[in-house]
């Protein structure tokens, strides 16, 4: 390189102080002057996103913004494992305020095939996904049942023949056991978009519908069975 084209060097970095941290108290951001309405719209703006992904790690007394990381974002999971695996380690407060969620999952018929979770724990990266198992769906839906401050849920399910089977997409009872379930969710926009059309019959038995369905076809790489969610 020429001498008008050196690499900058990097700058020093600030020693790291071992001096004891002061107190939030003492921060004119918790001060008695400070309004507390004010302090509500920077934690919104700094730990929440709708479309930013984030991990964020709070500490010290972060009783007030943590509420903020389950109200002000976006969550989204993979199937009834990340409902349940979320729900397993969320405090019941925090469960209790999430706004806004998105869920994504797969069912192949018939439901005597893909019944149990263990197909979930034998899947590893490069092969097939495994699809969602009837018999956790209803559990993962109880537990969106409880999410009492949700405003906006999407479900995006495709429904998919078995690998070997040449047989009917799914059978009415099958699209009853999954969409049943959700017909107990509340949100005031509930959205649940298929890769089917709902039978009248079906429509039939499950009664009044809690959400709107979409119909949309989407992209399968049928090499690993990925799906694209975008």
């Amino acid at each position: 390189l020429s001498k008008n084209h050196r690499k900058p060097k990097d700058r020093p970095k600030p020693p790291i102080s071992l001096q004891p941290r002061n107190q939030q108290s003492q921060s004119p951001l918790f001060g008695p002057q400070f309004p507390a309405e004010l302090r509500v719209i920077i934690y919104e703006s700094v730990l929440g996103h709708p479309t930013r992904l984030m991990h964020v790690v709070p500490f010290d007394d972060y009783s007030k913004p943590i509420d903020v990381l389950y109200t002000a974002n976006r969550f989204s999971l993979k199937g009834s494992r990340g409902i349940l695996e979320m729900r397993s380690v969320t405090p019941t407060p925090q469960w209790h305020i999430i706004r806004h969620l998105q869920v994504s999952t797969m069912f192949v018929p018939p439901m005597t095939t893909w019944p149990y979770v263990r197909e979930l724990t034998a899947w590893s990266p490069g092969r097939r996904p495994p699809p969602d198992p009837y018999k956790d769906w209803a559990e993962a839906c109880q537990a969106l049942r409880d999410l009492r401050g949700l405003e906006s849920l999407r479900v995006e399910i495709i429904f998919r023949n078995d690998y070997n089977s040449r047989g009917p997409l799914m059978a009415d009872h099958e699209l009853v056991t999954v969409l049943e379930p959700l017909n107990h969710v509340k949100a005031p926009l509930f959205e649940v978009e298929m890769n089917v059309c709902v039978p009248e019959t079906v429509h039939e038995m499950l009664g009044k519908s809690a959400f709107t369905t979409v119909v949309k076809q989407r992209p399968y790489d049928d090499s690993i069975g990925n799906m694209d969610w975008a």
